[in-house]
């Protein structure tokens, strides 16, 4: 019987394609066939071989394995390694050219690391009776497209920077995904440097782990009222976000955070300007929240008590306006701020508001929001030589009601002047 392969069997010019042996050859062994990009095919053909997985995974040219029936620990299928009860799926080889993969019905559970840098899969169905996930699972397959999770699924678990581990971490074609309607627990890092656009979140889902999606290419996102905490760094490339008020606490630290691979000596919060869609769970009334990008780091606890209260706690938010150093950033908020109060009522925008009105006026008439403008209009912050050059904007731009109110402004201040001097 055959107790040991040398490793210079493979050398650059090895032509071997499948490998019949009773144990799995060792490390050194495996190394030097991906030197020769060799073994496509293994065939373990006893049922008592020690099979080390971590070393097995490391065999990048396998397309598919076999082991001798009646193994304590493992069965293959279709060239695929589970459980010996078939209740596990434990290894999907990295090569297998396969496009599209069923897993079969009965598996409970997909394990650690079963298809990482699997190079070849595009798509992935999961029967009903799959409903746990292990670390690692799909990390850095590059090619995966299409995921149809189980509905029993109720979580993706957690990892870390230093494990390298997110279950899509990596998954670099992933850019679209429905997760299952089960599912109270997204964990950190599942689709960390992934190249997911769109996410599609159901109502159970509760928490989001640290960096979660932090996917580049992710730049809005609804989040359900059911989400009570999103962690760290979740949502660091977003910059539209739709949430409700007195949910997803931990928001603004879920923009802006340290990058998780940063060494703690250069780590610095990259802080980056992101609006809020304000839903409210008692009504269908919405406004917009600011998250500013010019915004100095010491006043983001503002930011978080303003929205982490279990109603957003706007004299905590408006703290902010002095703290914003971009000029066009603090008009603009300070913009949205003063439609929140009512006409003549004195606020932390007012003096600010008075000395900016005709620029913030042009602004709303530029971005073609006509309501805003009436709202502002009525406020009477305008003077008269402001409300003349908007009117000549307005006719510019064809806003027609817009032009017809400012005319009448215009009438009611032509008529307090005249009224004054008799």
């Amino acid at each position: 019987m055959v107790r040991r392969i040398h490793a210079g069997l493979f050398n650059w010019g090895c032509q071997v394609r499948k490998i019949i042996s009773p144990f799995l050859p060792n490390l050194t062994v495996i190394t030097e066939m991906n030197h020769a990009e060799c073994c496509r095919s293994l065939e373990i053909t006893s049922a008592q071989a020690n099979i080390n997985l971590r070393t097995l995974r490391k065999l990048e040219s396998l397309e598919e394995i076999s082991i001798a029936p009646g193994h304590k620990r493992f069965q293959t299928r279709d060239g695929v390694i589970f459980s010996a009860d078939g209740k596990k799926l434990v290894y999907y080889p990295s090569s297998k050219r396969d496009r599209r993969y069923v897993i079969p019905d009965g598996v409970q559970k997909i394990e650690e690391s079963a298809f990482a840098s699997q190079k070849y899969l595009k798509e992935i169905v999961m029967p009903g009776s799959v409903c746990s996930l292990g670390t690692r699972a799909f990390y850095a397959c590059e090619s995966l497209e299409t995921v149809q999770f189980s509905p029993n699924i109720r979580e993706i678990p957690d990892s870390n920077a230093y494990q390298k581990g997110g279950v899509f971490e990596a998954c670099g074609s992933l850019e679209q995904i429905e997760m299952p309607e089960s599912l109270t627990y997204l964990g950190s890092f599942a689709f960390y440097k992934s190249g997911l656009k769109e996410i599609t979140l159901h109502s159970r889902l509760q928490q989001i782990g640290e960096y979660a999606l932090m996917a580049k290419y992710l730049k809005e996102i609804k989040l359900p009222e059911s989400v009570k905490r999103v962690g760290k760094g979740a949502l660091f490339y977003v910059n539209h976000i739709h949430a409700y008020e007195g949910s997803a606490k931990g928001l603004v630290s879920a923009v802006n955070a340290v990058e998780p691979d940063m060494k703690d000596k250069s780590a610095n919060v990259v802080w980056t300007r992101c609006e809020v869609t304000v839903l409210h769970k008692k009504s269908e009334r919405c406004e917009e929240l600011l998250i500013p990008g010019s915004l100095t780091r010491s006043a983001a606890y503002h930011l978080d008590m303003a929205w982490n209260s279990e109603q957003i706690d706007y004299e905590e938010y408006d703290e902010c306006l002095d703290k914003i150093s971009n000029s066009e950033e603090k008009l603009e908020f300070a913009r949205r701020g003063i439609l929140r109060y009512r006409a003549g009522e004195e606020n932390v925008y007012t003096e600010y508001i008075r000395r900016m009105s005709c620029k913030i006026g042009a602004g709303l008439l530029e971005d073609g929001k006509e309501k805003e403008f009436l709202d502002f209009l009525k406020m009477d912050y305008l003077s008269a030589e402001s409300l003349v050059k908007l009117l000549k904007l307005s006719n510019q731009k064809g806003m027609t009601v817009c032009s017809a109110y400012i005319m009448e402004m215009q009438n009611k201040k032509e008529k307090k002047r005249a009224g004054f001097r008799l």
